[in-house]
């Protein structure tokens, strides 16, 4: 079987990055998908978890040193 086809270019990414960088906005992470389309992503949109338990709090605090 031959390699998959290259859908996207190392151009394609540094533009997008100076872009943002242009734009003042930092970028946290970055996603290319298999169809070669670019995510950038400029804050952390994850949720925090919901910690139910005090052990869970005092074990993410913790691990977040």
């Amino acid at each position: 079987m031959g390699s998959a086809r290259v859908t996207w270019h190392q151009t394609d990414l540094t533009r997008a990055l100076k872009a943002a960088k242009n734009a003042d906005q930092p970028v946290v992470r970055t996603e290319i998908a298999p169809d070669g389309t670019i995510s950038l992503f400029h804050h952390d949109a994850a949720p925090a978890p919901i910690l139910s338990d005090p052990f869970d709090a005092w074990r993410a605090r913790r691990d977040g040193r």
